[in-house]
């Protein structure tokens, strides 16, 4: 993925963080979020050798999936258990379902914002 970024001039990071993609049923995986001006990406992580509550370090095991901006219709809040989320919803059918903290944060408004305007600004 980096390397892809890297031979796309035009391609440019927007924002990334954690994130928890709900995989289905109770299946809950962590990671990371990144969103770029092409796409929305989740990848998983694994816990570092101390563990995330002590060091916050994460070791990248890989691309869960991938959204290009294009096929997006639309970006609605959502729930996962209790927690607010972020339900994509793409041209075929799909959807995708992710919350969004900072350590304690909730920080899923503020990437609801984020992601919408970088749909609403792509151009292909």
């Amino acid at each position: 993925y980096q390397q892809n970024m890297e031979t796309q001039s035009d391609c440019y990071l927007i924002r990334e963080g954690n994130c928890s993609w709900a995989k289905g049923g109770l299946n809950l995986l962590n990671g990371k979020a990144t969103l770029t001006n092409r796409e929305f990406s989740f990848s998983s992580m694994k816990f570092g050798q101390m563990g995330m509550v002590v060091l916050n370090k994460f070791t990248e095991s890989g691309s869960e999936f991938v959204i290009p901006l294009s096929e997006v219709v639309e970006v609605v809040e959502a729930k996962q258990g209790l927690a607010k989320a972020l339900e994509f919803h793409l041209k075929n059918g799909q959807s995708y379902k992710c919350s969004f903290r900072n350590f304690m944060k909730d920080t899923t408004d503020e990437w609801l914002v984020t992601i919408r305007t970088a749909v609403s600004n792509y151009k292909g």
